[in-house]
């Protein structure tokens, strides 16, 4: 086992769901990993500690199914923002944190509306910016409608062809629409600000793609990848007819990308 799947498994031997063979491999890396052994003893004070609160002061109903996305959304969102010595030294905060998005939830909290990125990708309307030589045109272009530090997503994956990009309004804020090709199909990865506060469209689910929340459905026949760059506050979708893996593998391409810049 390797460090970094031991906050998974972690997570899932807190909570009974761990095979034997797992449960093992997992005992005897933090035998000799220090790190991970902070981290998982810091995973059960955790969960010993909110327990005891929620059987000593009161008893919550569990949210609506409908909220589970959303939880599960900002609890991977504030995972994701606190450096590594935060997420090993400080449970206490965590718990305190978990316990208020209990709260958080049950206020109005806006999903995601798929609808106008799907509607925009499906237009196929021509880019005000096209590839020439190199992306450095499409970089400049975009980077006057999005005021974040924005860089313009470069991904490994083959066969991946930046077209152009255009501009666009998602929500009543300014939004880019950059285009790819691959092998012939179109892409659209739509940009703009994030909102303050949204939750995962409905029937969309969160998964952590190498350690990052993305919220992954379909809409209207159409693969969907949405997730937030929280360094540069931006919403990014990706939009497309190809298959949902593969769009879930592009989306985390360009974080790759990202990380390494």
């Amino acid at each position: 086992m390797e460090c970094r799947e031991v906050e998974t498994c972690a997570d899932l031997s807190l909570d009974g769901e761990i095979g034997p063979h797992e449960q093992a491999e997992l005992d005897e890396h933090i035998e000799r990993c220090a790190p991970c052994r902070a981290l998982v003893h810091s995973r059960h004070w955790y969960q010993v500690q909110l327990r005891e609160k929620l059987t000593s002061e009161t008893v919550l109903t569990p949210p609506p199914h409908t909220l589970r996305p959303a939880l599960v959304w900002r609890i991977r969102e504030l995972e994701t923002r606190r450096p590594m010595a935060a997420r090993i030294w400080a449970p206490a905060g965590l718990a305190l944190a978990v316990l208020g998005l209990f709260a958080w939830a049950q206020n109005v909290t806006p999903p995601l509306d798929p609808e106008e990125s799907v509607s925009f990708h499906t237009k196929n309307l021509p880019p005000d910016v096209t590839v020439r030589r190199d992306h450095r045109q499409v970089e400049r272009f975009v980077r006057q409608y999005l005021r974040h530090g924005f860089r313009l997503p470069t991904s490994d994956v083959a066969q991946i062809r930046l077209v152009g990009a255009r501009l666009s309004h998602i929500d009543n804020r300014e939004a880019v629409q950059i285009m790819y090709d691959q092998r012939g199909a179109r892409i659209s990865l739509f940009a703009h600000a994030a909102p303050e506060r949204f939750a995962p469209p409905p029937g969309f689910e969160v998964k952590d793609v190498h350690g990052w929340p993305m919220m992954v459905g379909h809409h209207r026949g159409y693969s969907v990848v949405a997730w937030h760059e929280p360094r540069r506050d931006v919403l990014y979708s990706l939009v497309s007819d190809v298959d949902q893996d593969e769009l879930v593998d592009l989306a985390a391409s360009f974080e790759r990308a990202e990380g390494a810049r």
